[in-house]
């Protein structure tokens, strides 16, 4: 069971379930109604969307120069949906090979080692959402040849 992906106040274990069974009365048949639990504890839901491209905030359109660098930032959404509080919440990050981390511009609550990007939240009470602007540059003589050919 995986609660930390629902947003169902209750979770589903089953649908109902029947026993058959035989003893000493004869066979018997046990039938329950369906099993649901709570989920209890920090739940926290992790959402990494794109937010601007060369300082340009992006909403509907993107509009680039072709064969220059692109400066983009993503925003990092971290919200404890559960009951309880999330102590040292640490979301890491592997940015692939084509997406080179801007080490320079990160916050102090970020760090980067090893190709792996790691953004400390700390705690996050129930309820509280947290954001972290993630700079990347991608550059496009590190893209894959049939990436450039498309454009």
């Amino acid at each position: 069971m995986d609660s930390y992906n629902t947003t169902a106040e209750f979770l589903r274990l089953t649908n109902g379930q029947t026993v058959n069974y035989t003893n000493t009365k004869g066979d018997q048949l046990a039938v329950s109604d369906r099993l649901q639990v709570r989920p209890v504890g920090p739940r926290i839901r992790v959402k990494n969307k794109l937010y601007s491209i060369n300082g340009v905030v992006v909403t509907d359109t993107i509009v680039y120069e072709p064969d220059q660098d692109l400066y983009i930032e993503t925003m990092l959404t971290a919200k404890n949906t559960g009951s309880d509080i999330s102590s040292n919440t640490l979301v890491h990050i592997f940015p692939g090979d084509f997406y080179e981390v801007r080490t320079a511009d990160l916050d102090a609550n970020c760090s980067y080692s090893n190709n792996l990007l790691t953004v400390d939240f700390g705690s996050v009470i129930p309820g509280e959402m947290k954001e972290q602007l993630l700079p990347f540059v991608l550059r496009p003589d590190a893209l894959p040849r049939e990436w450039i050919s498309a454009r």
